[in-house]
């Protein structure tokens, strides 16, 4: 016991005189005697009392600064190092009733400042806003510099004592929340002064001008309405003038009755339209009508151009004959149009039509024919002229001609058809000698000619032969060669 016991003196010396640390248990306690620090659970004490854990003390005075992890404590102030300074874990942070922060104090739950005439301004960062949940009471003026959006109901005053000023421009419509049922101003208590640019009311009397729907009458019975000018004034509705018998209008007069309604000018005098020459011609617009004094006409104007009001239709005009395709065209064609459709048009050359019925004869595209079933159709040329067809091939009485020279008059059949001639007389092939026969160039096989030089009826296979073949009856001259050859061969 007496052995372990150290004097105070004897440690000073001690440690003075071996010069180093020293340690119980290790970190238990840590004595740093060169750098004058004392660690507690610590080996490298960097303070001159550094504890490594929890301490405890009933009472801790500082006279200088105190800093416990980012907080330091001097004199009234508390600071942090870090950006946020929490104070509590709990919802609530109480300190004797009252938080003052700078000129901001926070008493129960009161909001004042403790400055005098001071403000209290809630400014959001950002594009945030002031939330404010539950109802709000307000005990003075309320001044916003910008819009005031209200989604609920608003009442304004509580009594007929309270007043409203607009100093603004509204710019909105102002609409009852039931259709016929509040009024603007009362019997009694009237507005002075109405500047409107429209007025919609169910019925309005004005004196004794009553104003209800689409009608404007006396309110007073079988009294006149009478619209007067002043002085040499008109009467001017919308932008129509009405002075003594005439009535004047600052743009287009337009008469304009509605439905299946009609436009109706009574009497027996007439209707006088204007006049002026072509080049007093007004502006074209669909419908527009005048006399043309210049060609004496009437005039219309269709959308495009200025027409001749005159012509052959009937009466809803799909029927009709017009002197050119569109107006202004001028195409000089006279055309036949029917139920619509065009039939026929004529030029100074030509008649063009897809039918065309003239007496007993129609013709139909390219078909002509006879109308009566079982007539003939004649086709007569006149005087020594000829019937010719394609150019090619002449009729005349009872002779058909090729008049392309050197050309071949051809009939044929298509398929299993043939070429065949009827009748009881007989069928004239060319005749001719055998001088006569046409050229090589000109032969083609099978063709068929009499030859009167050697009295046979021959054809072209190549060259010349009869058409009996080789059993078949001989000519005078082959006779009479074949009798040479025997005298000679004989003697």
């Amino acid at each position: 016991m007496a052995i372990g016991r150290i004097s105070g003196p004897l440690l000073k010396a001690n440690l003075l005189r071996e010069g180093v640390n020293l340690a119980f248990e290790t970190d238990l306690l840590y004595l740093d005697v060169n750098n004058s620090r004392v660690g507690i659970n610590n080996a490298t004490p960097q303070y001159d009392l550094d504890v490594s854990g929890t301490t405890r003390t009933p009472g801790l005075q500082v006279s200088g600064a105190s800093t416990i992890g980012t907080v330091q404590f001097s004199g009234n102030t508390i600071s942090s190092t870090s950006p946020t300074l929490v104070l509590g874990t709990a919802d609530n942070v109480v300190y004797n009733k009252r938080l003052t922060i700078d000129s901001i104090d926070i008493t129960d739950n009161i909001i004042s400042t403790n400055e005098s005439n001071a403000n209290i301004e809630f400014a959001p960062n950002g594009t945030g806003t002031v939330e404010i949940i539950g109802n709000t009471n307000v005990q003075g003026n309320i001044t916003a510099t910008g819009n005031i959006t209200a989604n609920g109901n608003i009442t304004i005053g509580d009594a007929d004592t309270d007043n409203v000023t607009f100093n603004a421009d509204i710019a909105s419509d102002i609409i009852p929340d039931a259709n016929n049922t509040y009024n603007l101003g009362s019997s009694t208590r009237k507005w002075n002064n109405a500047f409107l640019n429209d007025v919609t009311s169910n019925t309005s009397d004005i004196g004794d001008i009553r104003i209800f729907s689409n009608n404007i009458r006396t309110s007073v019975t079988n009294a006149n309405l009478e619209l007067r000018a002043n002085g040499t004034g008109s009467v001017i509705i919308d932008w129509l003038g009405f002075k003594n018998g005439t009535i004047t209008s600052l743009s287009n007069l337009t008469l304009n009755p509605t439905a299946n309604g009609s436009v109706e000018i009574n009497g027996t005098g007439s209707l006088k339209l204007p006049v002026g020459t072509t080049a007093e011609r007004p502006t074209g617009a669909e419908g527009k009508i005048r006399y043309n004094s210049t060609l004496n006409v009437f005039e219309g104007y269709n959308g495009t151009n200025w027409i001749v009001l005159h012509g052959v239709q009937d009466l809803d005009g799909d029927t009709n004959i017009t002197a050119e395709s569109t107006p202004g065209a001028n195409d000089n064609t006279i055309r036949f149009n029917v139920a619509g459709s065009t039939v026929a048009d004529l030029t100074s050359t030509r008649l063009n039509a897809p039918k065309i019925t003239v007496d007993d004869i129609v013709i139909d595209g390219n078909t002509i024919t006879t109308a009566s079933g079982n007539t003939d159709l004649v086709l007569d040329a006149n005087g020594t002229g000829s019937v010719v067809f394609d150019n090619a091939l002449a009729f005349k009485d009872q002779t058909i001609t090729n008049t392309v020279t050197d050309g071949i008059m051809q009939f044929s059949g298509s398929g299993v058809g043939y070429v065949k001639f009827t009748g009881h007389g007989g069928f004239v092939i060319p005749v001719g000698t055998s001088a006569q026969r046409p050229p090589i160039a000109n032969t083609e096989t099978g063709m068929m000619r009499y030859n009167s030089q050697e009295q046979r009826v021959e054809v072209w296979d190549g060259s010349w032969s009869s058409v009996a073949g080789s059993g078949a009856g001989i000519s005078v001259g082959d006779a009479e060669n074949i009798a040479l050859e025997l005298v000679i061969s004989l003697g």
